[in-house]
Order: C-alpha cells, then sequence, then structure tokens
C-alpha cells in the first residue's frame, strides 16, 4: 500500500516568520483502519534529503476539535446563510454573527436539519480566537428568528457546557428531517484566525465514541472579522509646526459597504 507521505519540492528559498501554504487532495481511510493514532506532521528537509526543520506540534485543523478530523458515518454540508436554513427542511448546518466587529461580544446563531437520526453529545467548536459566554446559550434562536421557522422547529435538550471555544451539549437523541438550533454570546477576537482553519466544526456522536466512525460531522466557515490587515502612514514634512499632507494606506480584511466609512 501507498505510504500516506506526501512530498513537495520547493524551488527557491524558504524565510523565517513567513507564512507558506499548499494544498493536497488525499483520500480519507475506512473508519475501521483509521484507529492508529497516527498525527499530522509537517518536516522540512534540505536538498540532500536531511531533515532541517519538523512542526513542534501536531497540524491544527479546527481549533480544538477533533484530530486530525475525525470520520463519521454522515457529513452534513455547510448552508452559507441563516436565511437559507430557515427556508428548507435539507439536511445541513447554518452559523450566523449577528456583527463581525474585533474585540466585541456579538450573538451568534445556528440552524441545522442532521441526515440520520443519532445519540450522543453536540460539540460545536468555534474558531481560534473565539470565545463561547457561559450561561447566555438559548435552546431555540432568538425571538427575530422565531417567527422564520416551521412548527416542525425542536430544542436542544440536555445540560449545556461551555470552555473557551467549545461548546457542548450534554447527551440527547436528534431526529434526522427536523430542524434544530440555538443562540449563543460569543466573543469575535481581534483579527480572523490565521494558523487554524476559520470555521465551526460541529460534531455529534456518542460520549466514549467520538473516534470510531460513527456520528455526525460539519465544518461552517466563519464569518471574517471586521479587521485591517495593516495600515501604513505618509508625510510630506516632518518639520516642526509646519503643514503637510497625510497619505493613508490601508489594507482590508473585509469589505466596506456602502455607504461606510472607516473612523
Amino acid at each position: 500500500p501507498a505510504r500516506p507521505i506526501a512530498r513537495i519540492r520547493v524551488s527557491g528559498s524558504i524565510f523565517p516568520e513567513l507564512v507558506y501554504g499548499f494544498a493536497v487532495t488525499v483520500h480519507n481511510p475506512l473508519a475501521a483502519t483509521a484507529q492508529g493514532g497516527r498525527e499530522w506532521r509537517l518536516r522540512l528537509r534540505d536538498p540532500s534529503g536531511q531533515e532541517t526543520a519538523a512542526s513542534e506540534q501536531k497540524a491544527v485543523f479546527a481549533f480544538g476539535a477533533p484530530d486530525p478530523f475525525e470520520l463519521r458515518e454522515a457529513l452534513a454540508p455547510a448552508i452559507p446563510t441563516l436565511d437559507e436554513a430557515a427556508a428548507t427542511l435539507a439536511p445541513g448546518f447554518a452559523v450566523g454573527l449577528a456583527d463581525a466587529r474585533p474585540n466585541a461580544f456579538t450573538q451568534a446563531t445556528s440552524f441545522f436539519v442532521l441526515p440520520v437520526n443519532v445519540t450522543g453529545e453536540l460539540r460545536v467548536f468555534a474558531p481560534e480566537g473565539f470565545e463561547w459566554l457561559g450561561g447566555s446559550i438559548v435552546r431555540r434562536p432568538s425571538t427575530s428568528w422565531d417567527a422564520r421557522v416551521d412548527d416542525g422547529f425542536e430544542d436542544i435538550g440536555g445540560t449545556i457546557f461551555t470552555n473557551n471555544a467549545l461548546l457542548r451539549f450534554a447527551p440527547v437523541e436528534l431526529f434526522a428531517g427536523v430542524r434544530y438550533g440555538f443562540s449563543a454570546t460569543i466573543y469575535v477576537p481581534f483579527f480572523s484566525p490565521t494558523t487554524s482553519r476559520a470555521a465551526f466544526t460541529f460534531d455529534i456522536a456518542e460520549p466514549g465514541n467520538v473516534s470510531r466512525g460513527t456520528g455526525v460531522g460539519a465544518v461552517v466557515p466563519s464569518t471574517p472579522v471586521r479587521a485591517l490587515v495593516d495600515a501604513t502612514v505618509h508625510a510630506t514634512t516632518r518639520l516642526p509646526g509646519a503643514a503637510t499632507s497625510l497619505l493613508l494606506r490601508v489594507r482590508l480584511a473585509t469589505p466596506v459597504a456602502s455607504p461606510g466609512a472607516l473612523y
């Protein structure tokens, strides 16, 4: 059998403190053969084959989420918006933020419909830097969304636990074709994550059986944090007391809606 190694030949130099990336296509193993505990790691070798650097820790796929990713019998697609999720009973997960301004608390709402029946605990891993606010979780989305869903909407039962980026519901029986959801207050960091996937990871599986292929999983991309990437200021003169012209250049992580402004 083929060895689970991908080699990428690099032309040119690799410099420190810069971010590099690549993409490869792989085949997921069968759940029955994926229990070896092998971790994803990155190693750098020189042209002679000598290892010159390696990742100190295993590669991160989703902050705090099952590693490297747990294989599930059923994967549900991501639904782009809450409006689309409220208009259908097709299987899928959606997450929406009331506001994506950095360094602030906002309301996060999620709708989801499962493709299969499952009994287990629901775990929701927020992107790196985001934090769930304990005690703020509502098992049914906020009142403004109640009119957007039909009578098939069901509350999520069970006790709720939070631990920074992890939101966990105690084991409960969930059914296919039924719309579930919740609302919660979440802290938005200064920037979207750059060292892990900027997405909410959903995982539903039986406690103690989270790595044996059963359950349901989904990955929902997060709304980008509204932040500056960088900015520079140039002046025509720096003489004290003199009139000068300023040139300000900014690079944004997200677009500014019209009408809009920078402050």
